[in-house]
C-alpha cells in the first residue's frame, strides 16, 4: 500500500533556480529601483513603460509559477502526512497487540 508520487513532478529544490525557465535567456535581473548601466559604463538608461509592463508581465509568470509549485508541495506534503498517521496508527495497533499477547502467554506460564 505504497503511496505513488511520481504523478507530482518535482523539480530539484536546490538544484537551481526552480524558475529557470522563465527567465530572459542572457540578461541579468534588476530589482526595483535598480538602474542598468549602458555600454560606457556612465550612461543610465531611462525605462519605459514598454519595459515597466514586460517587468510586470515577467513578474507574473513567476508568482504564477511559485504558487503552482506550492500547491504541488503542499499535495505531496498532504500525502506525507496521511502516511505518516496511517503508520502511526499500525503501530499503535502491533504495540496493543504485543501487550495482549504478552499478556496471554505469562497467564499460561504463571
Amino acid at each position: 500500500m505504497m503511496e505513488d508520487f511520481s504523478g507530482l513532478a518535482l523539480p530539484p529544490l536546490f538544484g537551481g533556480h526552480i524558475l529557470e525557465a522563465e527567465l530572459e535567456p542572457g540578461g541579468v535581473e534588476l530589482g526595483p529601483g535598480e538602474v542598468e548601466l549602458g555600454p560606457g559604463g556612465n550612461e543610465l538608461l531611462e525605462s519605459t513603460a514598454q519595459e515597466d509592463e514586460e517587468r510586470r508581465a515577467l513578474d507574473k509568470r513567476k508568482y504564477l509559477a511559485l504558487s503552482r509549485r506550492c500547491k504541488e508541495i503542499e499535495q505531496v506534503n498532504q500525502k506525507i502526512l496521511g502516511r505518516l498517521h496511517q503508520v502511526q496508527r499500525i503501530t499503535r495497533t502491533l504495540k496493543e497487540r504485543e501487550a495482549v499477547s504478552h499478556e496471554d502467554f505469562r497467564r499460561s506460564w504463571g
